[in-house]
């Protein structure tokens, strides 16, 4: 695989596509969307605040989750997200961390990297140590973390209660199963295709809506072409340059029955 950095247009990202923006806006209208599920939530500036913008004008969401594992970028998170009440920020791990480190340990792709030679990957030296030891650190990423704590007012001794633990996008998907959700995936880069798994899984039959970040990345390079394999999915919208795809999944029409 090809180091991320050397991509062609670095600084194309999903969320500054106008293409999209509409797209999704149209999607969210037609469809009166009931909430948003989102993992990997960085500072909040970029899909998040794009999905969020597209509600503009609507009626705001019943729920609008979004998460990030990294205490520092939660915190800035919801700072830069304020202005949006209906969007909460949830601090914990989108995965269990021991399902994490299974499926990376396990990947083919991962730890066969070379044997892609056309797609991005984010070191091209050692890539699955370096993404088990991104997914361990986690919201202990930093040590310094516990310490800011320890030597924190109490206010701040209380805000650790707000870590939501492991395990988010599951129990997320569970919770609102049965809603009329846009779920985005714009995951860890060695946990992406994990992170597909068990929304497939978990939403089996059920009709929402899935965008993903990074088609052209091993982070959903193979959700993107499970998607376009899948008759239960049709594809709304892609573009490989900024490396989105945007999907509706319903289920299937039984065949005919012959007479």
């Amino acid at each position: 695989m090809k180091d991320y950095k050397t991509r062609p247009n670095p600084t194309n990202r999903m969320s500054d596509d106008p293409l999209l923006r509409e797209l999704l806006r149209k999607t969210i209208s037609d469809n009166s969307i009931e909430g948003v599920i989102e993992s990997g939530t960085y500072d909040g500036l970029g899909s998040t605040t794009m999905i969020a913008e597209a509600f503009r004008g609507l009626a705001p969401p019943k729920f609008f989750c979004t998460c990030d594992v990294n205490l520092s970028k939660y915190k800035r998170a919801r700072k830069n997200l304020a202005k949006y009440p209906f969007v909460t920020c949830l601090w914990g791990r989108s995965v269990t961390l021991t399902e994490a480190i299974e499926f990376m340990q396990n990947d083919e792709m991962l730890n066969h990297h070379e044997r892609y030679p056309d797609l991005f990957i984010d070191w091209t030296e050692h890539p699955a140590w370096h993404y088990l030891e991104e997914c361990k650190r986690g919201f202990m990423s930093h040590k310094r973390a516990l310490g800011y704590y320890l030597r924190a007012p109490l206010y701040h001794l209380l805000g650790i209660a707000r870590y939501q633990g492991e395990d988010l996008l599951r129990r997320l998907l569970n919770r609102h199963v049965n809603e009329k959700v846009l779920i985005v995936l714009d995951s860890a880069g060695g946990t992406g295709f994990l992170e597909f798994k068990i929304v497939a899984e978990t939403m089996n039959n059920q009709a929402y809506w899935l965008l993903l970040d990074d088609i052209n990345h091993i982070k959903h390079y193979r959700s993107f072409e499970r998607i376009k394999s899948d008759p239960s999915f049709r594809l709304l919208g892609f573009d490989p340059s900024r490396g989105w795809a945007l999907a509706r999944h319903t289920q299937p029409l039984p065949a005919p029955v012959k007479i």
